[in-house]
């Protein structure tokens, strides 16, 4: 009975764990979503609607994160994906399941060495 109980207590830390409240949603609603140094501001245009669009900003440090085509990058508040053009329904940066595979995408960083406006995204 004990290890059940163990084993129990483990897996309820464990899925504790794997989904935090500082993490973006996968399909976020309006709002701005801030974990440290990071914020996401999502804005859904025409939400419940054929023309729904869901445009993304993210930011670090106080500063706009501007991506590549297909730049994908992991933040506290989980993994982003860049769209720089209309991707269908998604504009700018939108949460990815870091879990579910994606035909085309580049793992990037911030380039902190630049100074700016806003920071840019290098490969890893």
């Amino acid at each position: 009975m004990n290890t059940i109980s163990i084993c129990l207590l483990w897996c309820l830390l464990w899925t504790g764990t794997v989904s935090t409240p500082s993490q973006v949603p996968l399909d976020p609603e309006d709002g701005v979503y801030t974990t440290g140094e990071w914020k996401y501001q999502c804005l859904v245009l025409g939400a419940g609607t054929p023309e729904q669009k869901v445009t993304g900003k993210l930011s670090f440090k106080a500063k706009e994160v501007v991506g590549t085509p297909f730049a994908r990058l992991r933040t506290q508040m989980g993994e982003f994906q860049w769209c720089g053009r209309e991707c269908g329904t998604v504009l700018g940066w939108y949460r990815i399941n870091p879990e579910k595979k994606y035909a085309k995408w580049i793992r990037v960083r911030i380039d902190e060495s630049k100074e700016g406006p806003v920071w840019r995204t290098i490969k890893e």
